[in-house]
């Protein structure tokens, strides 16, 4: 999970700023070198892969490459304009562990917050490209829903390691106005 003022990656996806475009892609430049070559993807400027993602979600225009390259693109534009999140207690492990284990507890306390939309949700509203499919799954807790519940969170009692991890998160992104954007791969 990431904390992320969601006007900034909405603003930023079709925005033609090609200074952050390629700001995105030096930064992470290794780690989608490492990304192309682990999914057989080719790192040749021009072909299809994660840096040209980036390019046609950055720069606009068509979304013709494969569901998975936009996403793990995707997951790297809101890497560098948002804050990582501790996530051990929930690395790793399946979404049905999640789904079966952890949302109970969540629903327990009264919150209305789901891990499925957390992890399934797609991306931010204001921002397309063609789904996954598969991997990454793409989903958010949108700055509104952080508020609503947060005040219930904060007041839990009797929460495991899971759910202190999940509050620490709701509180990051309360006191800073922000939401949440997860990724599950």
């Amino acid at each position: 999970p990431y904390v992320i003022d969601f006007e900034t990656l909405t603003s930023s996806v079709n925005s033609g700023n090609d200074k952050m475009r390629r700001s995105i892609s030096g930064r992470f430049r290794r780690d989608i070198y490492h990304l192309n070559d682990n999914l057989g993807w080719s790192n040749e400027r021009g072909e299809p892969n994660v840096f040209e993602a980036i390019r046609h979600l950055i720069m606009g225009g068509d979304k013709n490459l494969p569901g998975a390259m936009y996403g793990y693109a995707y997951k790297l534009i809101v890497e560098f304009h948002g804050r990582h999140l501790p996530n051990g207690n929930f690395y790793p492990c399946n979404s049905t562990w999640q789904e079966n284990e952890y949302q109970p507890q969540i629903d327990a306390f009264g919150v209305k917050l789901s891990l499925f939309d957390l992890i399934y949700n797609g991306p931010v509203p204001g921002v397309s490209f063609p789904s996954p499919g598969d991997f990454p799954a793409i989903g958010y807790w949108s700055p509104r829903e952080i508020a609503d519940n947060w005040p219930t969170m904060r007041d839990a009692t009797g929460l495991s390691e899971e759910m202190q991890e999940v509050r620490g998160w709701l509180q990051t992104a309360h006191d800073a106005g922000r939401g949440i954007v997860a990724f599950y791969h």
